[in-house]
């Protein structure tokens, strides 16, 4: 008989709707069945139509995505194809609308994330000289290299057996280095296999598990050349003080080295040159400032340092791994007169060239000759006793927890008290400090009224593009994707023969053997169910307890909050009363002043009111006066008639 006859006699559903296979093999519905001994297994047909079209904008975003990931251009459209065929439209489409996008797409394709990268047998040896045959896994008494993770290496290495007589090893990519115990783990560099890139030159460890050594070969020929102690410093040029910026504009460089004495003699290479305008990339015309990295002979570097600001030209010393370089300080001027800095620095021998700054150009000094230079230009700084001052930064760690009352003064009699050459550099939280240090503590935890104190060492952040990644030599889309995939600790994703694809279709749940009954069918969607209900449970418990860890750390971080808070009203309110009784004072001040001031108006309106006099005071006066003046003049008229005239006085009247 045919299966869909069987069907209908021994099962419950409809043959259209089900397709079979044999031994593996596909049935057709009008196939007829043997009477020998088979396998017969029934399956589903999932309901569907054509598929949506997926939205040419959601499209544009995978392949963006794909392409931070590490995936090159020219691959980019066959990857998103891949990805597309798995994913449907709505899938797509509440992918990009989620949080995390990138794990989405992993869940929803069952992408595996594979490495692909392989080892190339030509750069190891064995002790004989040949090539270790490569591997995909390392097991007892296996012969060969493979590529392992961190974590299925350092599972290897707790057996604390060698796994082989032969060559036995693994290669562990990445900057961190396994816990091998008392197998020899060597730090190497390595050529591999990348599928989209070629070669890659990449950082790892080789372990080797087995009693006899693979080591690692280099077909090429060694060279040697005699070593250079080198510096990487920063050049910055700054129109506000260059004479000609045309000049800088056409060739920067070349302006530099005529600026500064012996830097084209001790410069070995530069990089990254740059015009920028309000730190934004500009044109050479628009731009305010140029800027580039460079290495320079260790021997050579004082006498550059010391030419530092000439014609605006900023020479500033930098870590191999980043930042400024400890060994010097920043003295900052309270103006930016580049004549006046440089005549400053000529009179000063400490100063080691000029440093320009945001606002104001500074001096740079010798760590331990900070406090006392400091001293020297500016007379009026108070140094505190307490705080160290000309200690070289070699490490900094963060100083937590610790009471609001403590301030910088007390967290350096901590450090005193720990002996420990230390110094605070700056509050970085209501609770927490950061601290400089020369040389690393005794111990890191320590206790401060009986509460426990922890100190956390702080690396400077790695601003070069190979100090501590794992891809010495790739194409820069791939650096971090795979640095990103050294990280992980998941045994799948390492491949030493990786070809073609890794993106894996939606994996299918194996089929049971010899399902024909509805009951059978029934039980497993029953079970299924119980499970999934026990994975909700589990959930929602653990996202209960998450939720109330949340709200404790919420509850807190408002305690602190709440005590920094009342801290400020106290001091704002404690600042308020001096200011109002200071008011007080003045105001009472004033009152008296005005009292003194009526008082002395009062007076003097009073000693005028008593030299004034009346109208009818001076009419009486004018009175008496003209009646003096009147009888006066009457008087003298009548003692001129009374006088005899003579003839001469009268001939003269006549006349």
């Amino acid at each position: 008989m045919a299966w869909p006859e069987w069907l209908q006699d021994n099962g419950s559903m409809p043959a259209f709707d089900c397709w079979a296979t044999v031994n593996g093999k596909m049935l057709a519905t009008a196939e007829v069945l043997d009477g020998s001994h088979l396998i017969l297994q029934i399956r589903p047909r999932l309901r569907g139509g054509a598929k949506t079209p997926h939205a040419p904008a959601d499209i544009q975003k995978l392949k963006k995505h794909l392409i931070t990931k590490g995936v090159p251009e020219a691959h980019v459209d066959e990857r998103a194809s891949e990805v597309l065929d798995v994913l449907s439209a709505e899938q797509l489409a509440h992918i990009y609308r989620s949080l995390e996008p990138w794990a989405e797409i992993k869940r929803a394709v069952g992408l595996k994330d594979k490495t692909p990268v392989q080892l190339l047998p030509e750069y190891f040896a064995m002790e004989n000289g040949e090539q270790p045959p490569l591997l995909d896994e390392l097991k007892t008494a296996a012969k060969g290299i493979a590529l392992l993770p961190l974590s299925q290496v350092e599972t290897l290495a707790s057996v604390g057996n060698y796994l082989s007589q032969d060559e036995c090893a693994a290669v562990v990519a990445g900057v961190c280095p396994p816990s091998v115990a008392s197998f020899k783990c060597e730090p190497i560099s390595f050529i591999a296999e990348h599928l989209e890139a070629g070669k890659v030159l990449l950082k790892g460890h080789l372990v080797n598990f087995g009693e006899k050594v693979v080591k690692l070969h280099s077909p090429a020929a060694n060279i040697e050349l005699s070593e250079k102690e080198a510096r990487v410093i920063t050049i910055e040029i700054v129109r506000k003080f260059c004479p000609d910026w045309r000049k800088v504009a056409s060739n920067p460089l070349r302006c530099a080295w005529a600026a500064v004495p012996g830097l084209q003699k001790g410069l070995l290479s530069t990089w990254s040159r740059k015009f920028f305008c309000e730190r934004k990339l500009s044109s050479p015309e628009e731009a305010q400032t140029w800027h580039c990295f460079g290495k320079v002979v260790a021997d050579q570097l004082p006498d550059i340092l010391m030419a530092s600001g000439n014609e605006g030209i900023f020479v500033n010393p930098k870590l191999a791994q980043g930042g400024a370089d400890n060994r010097f300080k920043v003295i900052w001027a309270d103006h930016d007169s580049l004549a006046k800095a440089q005549t400053i620095a000529k009179t000063h021998p400490s100063i080691k060239g000029l440093v320009h700054g945001k606002s104001s150009l500074g001096f740079r000094v010798q760590a331990t000759e900070y406090s006392a230079t400091r001293l020297r230009l500016d007379p009026s700084w108070q140094k505190d006793e307490i705080l160290k001052y000309d200690l070289v930064v070699q490490f900094r760690y963060l100083m937590t927890p610790l009471p609001l009352d403590v301030d910088k003064g007390m967290v350096q009699e901590i450090l005193n008290q720990m002996g420990w050459l230390a110094t605070p550099l700056r509050q970085v939280g209501p609770a927490s400090w950061l601290v400089g240090a020369q040389e690393e503590p005794k111990s890191e935890v320590m206790t401060f009224r009986g509460q426990m104190v922890l100190l956390t060492k702080e690396t400077i952040k790695d601003t070069g593009k190979t100090t501590h990644s794992a891809a010495l030599a790739a194409p820069t889309s791939l650096k971090k994707s795979l640095d990103r995939r050294f990280k992980a600790e998941d045994n799948s994703i390492w491949s030493h023969a990786a070809r073609g694809s890794q993106l894996l279709g939606v994996p299918v749940p194996k089929p049971a053997p010899q399902i024909a009954l509805q009951q059978d069918v029934e039980t497993k969607i029953n079970a299924a169910n119980v499970l999934m209900q026990t994975e909700i449970e589990s959930k929602m418990d653990k996202t209960n307890e998450e939720w109330r860890q949340a709200m404790q750390e919420l509850e807190a971080r408002m305690q602190v909050t709440i005590q920094q808070s009342q801290h400020q009203q106290q001091v704002e309110l404690a600042r308020l009363q001096e200011l109002h009784a200071q008011e007080t004072v003045k105001a009472e001040n004033a009152a008296k002043a005005v009292d003194n001031r009526l008082n002395t108006l009062q007076a003097d309106v009073q000693g005028l009111a008593q030299a004034m006099c009346s109208k009818q005071d001076m009419q009486a006066i004018l009175a008496e006066a003209l009646a003096k003046q009147s009888s006066d003049f009457q008087r003298m008229l009548s003692k001129r008639s009374s006088e005899p005239q003579t003839p001469e006085k009268r001939a003269k009247v006549q006349q």
